[in-house]
């Protein structure tokens, strides 16, 4: 290798190095109201499998928000409140060794007979297949996570990949329907530093 081409590949490599660093740096300094991981479980029928999941949320959704969303979906459905998350502020990410790291758009929490019970939503990732072959799963374009905590934040949860919500007309409450056969379960969730 001639020494301009050495020079040329040490230099790649610091500027790769001192990227790596810089999103550490980044990450570290993000101030979380609440950060958890654990592990999610898929129970797909190819078969069991597991994997790491990391949940940070840096703010919460506010009531105004949350009213505005609700009115969005009821007025435009499943697809114009995707497209209206797109548009909200970053609320922290949601993170596994198999999808990478998603934005969290949407962060509420709440208590629910006595636990805590946080509700996170993201876009959905689309598989290659699904953007190349249009099906049905175009319309759930949604991932959403709801997590129930006990008094020191340790609990469980569930991730549903592909939502898509409605409204009930007549009951005025949210109706969710999951495009997989099962959630993702989590389990052995804890706060994480």
């Amino acid at each position: 290798m001639s020494t301009r081409s050495s020079a040329i590949v040490r230099l790649v490599a610091s500027v790769s190095v001192l990227v790596l660093v810089a999103a550490g740096v980044a990450e570290a300094k993000k101030d979380y109201l609440a950060r958890f991981s654990g592990k999610a479980m898929s129970l797909a029928a190819a078969g069991m499998g597991s994997t790491t999941v990391e949940i940070g949320i840096t703010r919460w959704t506010t009531d105004q928000e949350r009213q505005q969303l609700l009115d969005i979906l009821t007025k435009d459905g499943s697809k114009g409140l995707s497209k209206a998350l797109e548009d909200q502020a970053e609320h922290g990410y949601i993170r596994t060794n198999n999808t990478g790291t998603r934005t969290l758009r949407y962060a509420r929490e709440s208590m629910v007979e006595g636990r805590r019970r946080i509700v996170v939503a993201t876009d959905r990732l689309m598989t290659a297949y699904e953007t190349m072959n249009p099906t049905r799963s175009e319309e759930y374009t949604m991932s959403v996570a709801v997590l129930s905590l006990d008094s020191d934040n340790t609990g469980d949860g569930q991730i549903f990949p592909a939502m898509e919500l409605t409204v009930d007309e007549l009951t005025k409450t949210l109706e969710a329907k999951n495009f997989t056969a099962q959630p993702i379960r989590l389990v052995d969730l804890h706060p994480r530093k």
